[in-house]
């Protein structure tokens, strides 16, 4: 009994850890583009500015 509990516990982490790490490369991949907008729109501002 202590053993399959174990295994549910460490299967739970898995997968806590495998969806983690799935949100943060869903996350990446959506802030990069608009971090490099964002980069772009601060660039444009102070080219204007200067």
């Amino acid at each position: 009994m202590k053993i399959i509990n174990t295994l549910l516990r460490w299967g739970e982490a898995k997968l806590v850890l495998i969806l983690s790490t799935s949100v943060l490369v869903l996350v990446f991949l959506v802030l990069v583009p608009k971090m490099q907008f964002f980069y772009r729109f601060i660039n444009s501002l102070s080219a204007g500015l200067n």
